[in-house]
């Protein structure tokens, strides 16, 4: 054994060994063997990590059955004997789009669950008769997902094909930005261009990146396509970031709620709540706005949006409160799965044959199917708001 095998053995034993000693582990932990020198930086999403001499990092996720932010730690060992040096807190992973091939992980006894019974049906003509709402306008719908994993790229392909299938959304009115511009996601192997329901490639095309500067083209263009009578339906996926009380140094209680996005390696740029709702303010006056939001402190959007939005009718979903993380999943993130399942006309509780279908429960509004996904998710708290109060219960996607 070489003697750098022999000093990361050490690391990854030290490593375990303090997240064993409390118990039943908790975290998962990954390692870079690229070594960081004195004076570099470890940029822990907009929290700068300064190493103090020659090191060797160990990355530990404290809670890896959530999206991002949430509590983790940097370790940071010697990278000339192993021993270790410190400890940082912080809530973001080193890597939130690429990978580099020095980092992997070592220790992981905490998966998400691997079953292909936890996939939703794939409902694009349910049997049973979906609530469409009579209206003269246009339907326009947003998918975004910035920093994606696998997760994040099945949930936009299931609702774009219960738009185009069940709702019959024009394609051309639906803008999908994911990642790098392409289905791909981060991860530490080749991405599977694989869309989990139907076991084939991805179908839905992806229009741009899914950074703040590509959304704030999209919301552009739609400022010349919305007119009085038509419907905005927007979808937030993937990662966000906001208060978790007083985990690190660099968090505060009174910070707001942002949205990841697509961002250079090395790098996290955040669309924060405010200046999110305040693009939304500059689109021109229309008929309905239907906003869902995935991503952790989604519910800190909530305010901002409401106060902002130009749509005589405009219902806020989220799947956490602002001080919290969304769940998430292997194959989908579980709030916008039993959401989308429940705007096509399928309760969560369905089976997995369609012979059951008939005693799935109809989602006749968007308040409905939130209130199937907030029954259906013990581990998230979901929010909602609608403006003016209980419109959420008369919004529907459809149009006869």
């Amino acid at each position: 054994m070489s003697e750098i095998e022999n000093i990361l053995n050490v690391i990854k034993n030290d490593a375990i060994r303090k997240a064993t000693q409390q118990g039943i582990p908790k975290s998962n932990l990954y390692i870079d063997v690229g070594v960081f020198n004195a004076g570099d930086v470890i940029n822990a999403g907009q929290q700068i990590i300064n190493v103090p001499k020659p090191s060797i990092m160990v990355f530990a996720d404290d809670d890896p059955l959530h999206n991002w932010s949430h509590p983790c730690r940097y370790i940071l060992y010697d990278a000339m004997n192993g021993s270790f040096i410190e400890e940082i807190n912080a809530r973001f992973p080193p890597h939130m789009t690429k990978v580099p091939s020095s980092y992997s992980p070592f220790f992981q006894p905490i998966t998400h669950s691997s079953s292909m019974e936890n996939l939703p049906p794939l409902v694009q003509q349910p049997k049973t008769n979906l609530l469409f709402n009579k209206f003269g306008g246009q339907r326009f719908a947003v998918l975004f997902s910035g920093a994606s994993e696998y997760r994040h790229v099945n949930d936009l392909q299931y609702l774009y094909n219960q738009l185009t299938g069940v709702y019959k959304f024009l394609p051309e009115n639906i803008y999908v930005l994911n990642y790098d511009g392409t289905t791909a996601y981060s991860s530490f192997t080749k991405p599977v261009d694989i869309f989990p329901i139907m076991d084939v490639p991805y179908s839905m095309p992806v229009n741009a990146a899914g950074t703040q500067s590509e959304l704030n083209n999209v919301f552009d263009e739609l400022k010349s396509r919305l007119k009085p009578d038509d419907l905005l339906f927007i979808l937030t996926d993937n990662h966000g970031d906001g208060p978790i009380g007083n985990y690190d140094t660099g968090s505060k209680l009174t910070m707001g709620s942002s949205l990841c996005t697509y961002s250079p390696p090395g790098v996290l740029i955040n669309y924060p709540a405010s200046e999110f709702a305040d693009t939304l303010g500059g689109l021109p006056k229309f008929a309905q706005l239907i906003v869902l939001m995935e991503q952790c402190h989604s519910g800190g959007f909530a305010l901002p949006i409401i106060s902002k939005s130009p749509a005589e009718k405009t219902c806020f979903m989220a799947s956490c409160q602002y001080d919290q993380c969304s769940l998430g999943g292997l194959y989908f993130d579980p709030f916008v799965n039993t959401w989308t399942a429940g705007i096509s006309g399928v309760d969560e509780s369905f089976n997995n044959t369609v012979e059951l279908f008939s005693t799935s429960q109809v989602a006749n509004s968007v308040q409905s199917a939130f209130n199937s996904a907030k029954n259906c998710v013990a581990e998230d708290i979901p929010v909602m708001s609608d403006s003016p109060s209980g419109c959420g219960s008369l919004m529907v996607l459809g149009s006869a």
